[in-house]
């Protein structure tokens, strides 16, 4: 039995520790660790409930959108505040243009370099130069690397949008408890029309033809990397008629079924977690409080849990959940995140139609209640993201937040049962032990943020 330790993985947000146990050639083991700590549920305690929308951005800088929009949904719930169906169509835009931007990210910046040689400064997880990408890619085509460099233009395309309808990007500042601040001229939706056009080209261009290449090239990742435990989505996007573009669910292991979601059957687990053992529980009360002492614990990450059950969430989870027959391995990842792509791009042409020039998002700036609570569930580009508020003498008197990667990269719960990413991890044949590319390309496959997952 041999040991092998990356660390860090390179290439993601934040500092992910994987620590493997060899046998046979074959992953026996697999532990997710997060290294740090940054304690931001605790920042936003004691504070007015409405600054903690543009706080709990700080815990990403990628996706900081989804964080703002459901901190603000968690203080809406608890003020009985429902936004106005042009507010609605900000907040699905900016966020829809944050997806896109980051499966871009992802999948050229952080998985190519997993595959290919030869992308501008790309080097191995160790330093070496990244396996040869196999022969089909390029036959008849354009070098990768045009598309690598062209996705930059496109992702700052997207961020374009963002600023332009909620300030800046990162951390935009014109999402807020009650809806949003901007008044969209007409000029500024045909501006953001041209950019989706040449989002949308990109989208359904490169972008496709090089995932289809990568599963043309490793047909053999189908079936590399299934976790085998349930998919949840919370859903996101809301429509006017009240449905939600990306829906709602959970398919339990062995199910044939999407189910209905209860969220009150959401605990976490602090079994391998550097917190307090009553730290745990469901988010709404749950603690974070740092157990520096504690030994039998290997992450700075809680493991999340629905009825004691580990899920995957993101892109493949929201594809499960919504019918689609996908695989279940490394490739389907990244082919559902191409395609969550295109559909968004689509429904955000749609969504600059229904905008009205000069009409308010924001028409009653919402008063904060002398106690409540309240929860905003929804999608980020990584998976299920989840906020959780409760106010006493009109300020936060807990807050909690559960991020997509604190549910994929989570470590060992109480029952003894790994994380996804851990289980994707375990059986997987890795030929050379000095450089485990194999794993670190099921590890990219999740699109993990450690930075959201140890906040």
């Amino acid at each position: 039995m041999a040991t092998i330790v990356v660390d860090p993985v390179s290439r993601l947000e934040g500092h992910l520790r994987i620590s493997l146990e060899i046998d046979a050639g074959k992953v026996a083991l697999a532990r997710s660790s997060g290294t740090s700590f940054r304690g931001i549920e605790n920042i936003v305690g004691g504070r007015d409930p409405r600054d903690a929308a543009h706080i709990t951005q700080r815990i990403c800088g990628v996706c900081p959108v989804p964080h703002a929009v459901l901190s603000c949904a968690a203080f809406e719930a608890a003020a009985g505040v429902t936004v106005n169906d042009q507010a609605r169509l900000v907040r699905n835009l900016v966020q829809a243009a944050n997806f896109i931007e980051s499966h871009l990210l992802n999948f050229y910046a952080f998985t190519l370099p997993d595959f290919v040689s030869g992308l501008p400064t790309t080097r191995g997880w160790n330093g070496a130069k990244s396996p040869a990408w196999r022969p089909t890619l390029m036959l008849g085509r354009q070098p990768l690397s045009d598309h690598f460099l062209a996705s930059i233009h496109i992702r700052r395309a997207c961020h374009e949008i963002i600023t332009a309808l909620a300030g800046k990007m990162p951390h935009p500042v014109g999402i807020v408890a009650g809806g949003v601040t901007a008044q969209i001229a007409d000029s500024t939706i045909a501006d953001l029309l041209a950019l989706m056009s040449r989002i949308q080209a990109f989208v359904d261009g490169a972008y496709a033809d090089d995932v289809a290449a990568l599963c043309e090239d490793f047909p053999e990742y189908e079936d590399i990397g299934v976790a085998g435990v349930a998919f949840l989505s919370y859903g996101s996007f809301p429509r006017h008629d009240g449905t939600l573009l990306l829906p709602r669910g959970v398919l339990l292991p062995g199910s044939a079924a999407v189910s209905s979601l209860d969220v009150a059957q959401i605990a976490e687990s602090t079994a391998s977690s550097r917190y307090g053992s009553d730290n745990g529980g469901h988010p709404s009360v749950g603690r974070t409080e740092p157990a520096l002492d504690r030994t039998d614990a290997y992450s700075w990450i809680k493991a999340p849990r629905l009825a004691g059950q580990p899920c995957e969430v993101g892109s493949l989870a929201r594809a499960v959940v919504a019918g689609q027959t996908v695989g279940r391995g490394v490739l389907a990842r990244h082919r559902t995140r191409r395609a969550e792509a295109s559909q968004l791009a689509a429904a955000m042409t749609g969504w600059l139609g229904e905008l009205v020039a000069g009409e308010s998002g924001l028409p009653v700036f919402p008063s904060v209640p002398q106690t409540g609570a309240g929860e905003g569930l929804g999608e980020a580009p990584r998976g299920s993201l989840g906020h959780w508020l409760r106010i006493d003498g009109a300020l936060t008197s807990h807050y909690g937040v559960v991020t997509p990667t604190t549910w994929n990269a989570s470590p060992r719960d109480d029952q003894g049962q790994p994380g996804p990413m851990e289980t994707a991890m375990q059986g997987v044949s890795v030929a050379n032990a000095e450089d485990p590319i194999e794993v670190i390309r099921i590890v990219h496959s999740f699109d993990p943020c450690l930075q959201c997952a140890v906040h």
